[in-house]
């Protein structure tokens, strides 16, 4: 279990979504800080490369998203989306196969990060932000909305007191409400990778190991 990297046609890194640990406010924030420079980047190099089929594809899952505003099931799904489509707007490979990997081994934490920030209609309309400075071009305002997007999350969760305001999780196992990490470590200590070693030249033919991160 856990997140491979191997080299399979386009497919650069795999994950396996099958973890069973205890979920923490610890990993919500873990998850939420390594989106923050990945989502940063994609949509700083989207703004400068997007093509009118992306944007349109934004659009259509921004529309769909503004209309199951009351629905978190599809609103979660669809709100991912949008941020894949930004990341293949984006035009590198790893950069959306990293959000992808994110979004496969941690869908469960997505949601219940939507269920802890809370208004959909304030996150609805950042998104909507985001996909007009993308479509004026505009790699500040974009860059900038995205940043402010992700740590408004963040300042959600670091918030949020699960002994009071608890979330519910589809997995059965609750929430830890202490800072305690020993679920997370739990978690990366059973977590195996294949790291593969390409060559200079990109991501060529390599020597694939197995480590533990």
């Amino acid at each position: 279990s856990g997140v491979y990297v191997s080299r399979s046609h386009q497919v650069l890194v795999l994950a396996s979504p099958d973890f069973t640990g205890t979920v923490t406010k610890k990993l919500l924030l873990d998850l939420i800080q390594a989106r923050i420079p990945i989502e940063i980047q994609s949509v700083a190099f989207a703004a400068r490369q997007c093509t009118d089929e992306h944007l349109d594809e934004m659009r259509r899952l921004l529309t769909t998203a503004g209309q199951n505003l009351t629905r978190d099931e599809v609103l979660n799904s669809v709100n991912m989306a949008f941020h894949r489509q930004i990341a293949l707007a984006s035009g590198n490979t790893v950069l959306a196969q990293l959000l992808d990997v994110l979004q496969d081994l941690f869908t469960e934490e997505q949601r219940l990060i939507l269920g802890i920030f809370g208004s959909r209609e304030r996150d609805h309309q950042e998104h909507l932000s985001i996909l007009t400075a993308l479509e004026q071009r505009e790699e500040p305002l974009a860059v900038e909305g995205m940043r402010t997007h992700l740590e408004g999350v963040q300042d959600a969760v670091q918030r949020w007191d699960p002994e009071h305001h608890p979330v519910a999780s589809r997995r059965g196992k609750g929430f830890w409400a202490s800072g305690d990490v020993a679920g997370v470590n739990g978690f990366l200590a059973r977590q195996a990778s294949t790291v593969l070693c390409a060559d200079k030249a990109g991501y060529g033919a390599g020597t694939a190991r197995t480590m533990i991160f």
